[in-house]
């Protein structure tokens, strides 16, 4: 195992990681028959099994105590024939964590424009999230000119072990909305939270239109986020089906 990467402080000795966080570990294994499987130990208990090439794993590191302030990790792997093999065992220092999460990317972002009949919001965060607190009272859309009347998500999915949650909604009718994030409550899972008031952002919903002749006209949609996905309609038919006869090709690089 080399975890050398993980460090988050190299003027200290060994490796420092914060407490808490979640970790990738790569397990090199060769042998002169089949690998069976390779486990990952943490604190010599087994956390994952992998039976397959490449032997990649993520652990979630545990949180200082009064007792202790450091995790061991090592690999055991398994050949066919039933031979085990116990890697050397590699210390990692923990770190308490003390800064709080940010927003890396939203979509739809603040002040970008979409077509009526969208239905999702998806939040990136800096690192993995406290799951109880990723819901629609402290994840909240409404119209702007009613922000009392909040949509209600018809479902709430929690993506990349925490970093990421995605709220599906009824299908967005054409207006201005505001997204309100809780920031207080919405918190690492040390406890750091987003902030101390709210987060908010408006987008717009158009109504669905024909795209238009030229490309620059299909596209006009706003300010385009760092990472967009292409999940709208350029013009779509009465039973919302895709105009057949608008089809634009094109290559997007990132200025």
């Amino acid at each position: 195992l080399n975890l050398s990467s993980l460090d988050v402080d190299f003027n200290a000795p060994g490796i420092q990681v914060l407490e808490g966080s979640t970790a990738p570990v790569h397990v090199s294994v060769t042998d002169d028959v089949q690998v069976r499987h390779v486990e990952l130990l943490l604190n010599e208990r087994v956390v994952a099994s992998d039976i397959s090439f490449p032997f990649e794993f993520s652990v979630q590191l545990p949180f200082t105590t009064t007792v202790s302030s450091t995790a061991t990790l090592r690999a055991r792997a398994t050949d066919t024939g039933g031979n085990a093999t116990l890697s050397d065992p590699v210390v990692l220092n923990l770190v308490p964590d003390t800064f709080p999460p940010t927003i890396l990317a939203a979509n739809p972002d603040d002040a970008t424009r979409h077509f009526a009949g969208m239905r999702t919001l998806s939040i990136q965060f800096s690192e993995a999230m406290d799951a109880s607190q990723l819901n629609a009272s402290n994840i909240r859309l409404a119209p702007v000119g009613n922000l009392a009347a909040t949509i209600v998500p018809t479902d709430v999915r929690i993506k990349r072990d925490g970093r990421e949650v995605q709220l599906t909604y009824p299908p967005l009718a054409q207006g201005d909305y505001q997204v309100t994030l809780a920031a207080n409550q919405l918190r690492d899972r040390v406890g750091n939270t987003l902030g101390a008031g709210n987060v908010q952002w408006q987008f717009e919903v158009l109504e669905n239109r024909d795209p238009g002749q030229t490309l620059a006209t299909a596209l006009d949609l706003g300010t385009l986020g760092p990472r967009l996905t292409f999940q709208d309609f350029f013009g779509v038919g009465e039973l919302g089906e895709a105009d057949p006869e608008d089809i634009f090709v094109f290559t997007l690089a990132e200025a």
